[in-house]
């Protein structure tokens, strides 16, 4: 259980780089991040394999540009890509479960 709190951060071309308060650090590629998004929208779509499959073919055909973060009530971050689902918020815990490649659903 991830239970530290993000303190940065870092956006890079293809993924990004968490820091957390215990000094510890993660990377976190956008395709992985985007197919974890926790919207109610998307999270069905990992339900069964051949879903996720199709999930994250679609997931690919995006441009993986940076995505714009915003901080939400000091729990959690919202990504705002400039095309798919921008819904979903991740708990800072939720967050650092898909980095380390962890089912944050779990």
């Amino acid at each position: 259980e991830h239970m530290a709190n993000l303190v940065e951060l870092e956006r890079r071309d293809a993924d990004l780089v968490l820091r957390w308060d215990d000094d510890s650090e993660q990377v976190l590629d956008y395709l992985t991040l985007r197919l974890w998004c926790p919207c109610a929208h998307c999270r069905p779509r990992r339900e069964e394999e051949v879903r996720k499959s199709e999930f994250e073919a679609e997931l690919r055909k995006l441009q993986n540009a940076k995505p714009h973060v915003d901080a939400v009530g000091g729990y959690g971050v919202r990504f705002t890509w400039t095309a798919g689902c921008s819904a979903g918020i991740y708990g800072f815990d939720y967050l650092g479960k898909v980095a380390a490649g962890e089912d944050p659903n779990s």
